[in-house]
């Protein structure tokens, strides 16, 4: 969602379909980073100026941001009609939750395949970059291991079908206590690059759960 929205900010045609989270929350988040307010604050609608003034900055920007249904055929639907009206860009969260009509046979593996493929095909057929955003398998990476392609949940074929995989690690370190701090250490995984280097990435950034900022 930062990430769309940093690009929006920049000018560049965003397009965001939100599968897991209402378009209500996700500007509830935004409203909280940019007017420096706690997220439970906002959603109790308890708002300050900088906050109003972000409601009417968000609408000036060039992103198109909806709620979609769960069926594979209508987020690419919506993804081509984004382009259309201009978007260069556009994010799809998270395209785990979707669903293509695999018949009787169903399989979700060879499912997540197919909707990974169909977005790929998309992207080049109606020449706009799409972000597929997806789960890790959480239960497969083990204290403060650091994830990996292995850890993508239900198909080696997301995997292949991607051009660009970037994943996200908590790199927090707890207190004596056992505490977490407020903010977390999240570093940049970059685990396939078709056409360049991978590896983590020389930066890393701290994000703060309470006001949905990320520095």
């Amino acid at each position: 969602w930062w990430s769309a929205i940093t690009a929006a900010e920049a000018g560049v045609g965003v397009g965001y379909i939100t599968l897991e989270m209402t378009a209500d929350e996700l500007l509830a988040r935004h409203l909280s980073a940019r007017g420096g307010i706690h997220l439970g604050e906002v959603l109790r609608g308890r708002l300050n100026n900088e906050a109003r003034a972000a409601v009417e900055a968000f609408v000036g920007l060039p992103i198109a941001l909806e709620e979609s249904a769960v069926q594979l055929t209508a987020t690419l639907s919506r993804m081509a009609a984004m382009k259309r009206q201009g978007a260069e860009v556009v994010f799809v969260d998270h395209f785990g939750l979707l669903s293509a009509d695999e018949g009787d046979e169903y399989n979700r593996t060879r499912e997540l395949g197919r909707i990974s493929w169909a977005l790929r095909h998309a992207a080049k057929s109606i020449d706009v970059a799409v972000v597929g955003l997806y789960q890790l398998n959480r239960g497969s990476v083990m204290g403060n291991e650091k994830p990996a392609l292995h850890n993508l949940r239900g198909s080696g074929e997301i995997e292949e079908n991607a051009t660009h995989a970037v994943l996200l690690h908590n790199a927090t370190e707890p207190s004596e206590s056992g505490l977490l701090p407020p903010t977390r250490r999240m570093e940049w995984i970059i685990a396939k690059n078709r056409n360049g280097q991978r590896g983590i990435m020389d930066i890393t950034s701290e994000f703060d759960p309470r006001y949905q900022t990320w520095s």
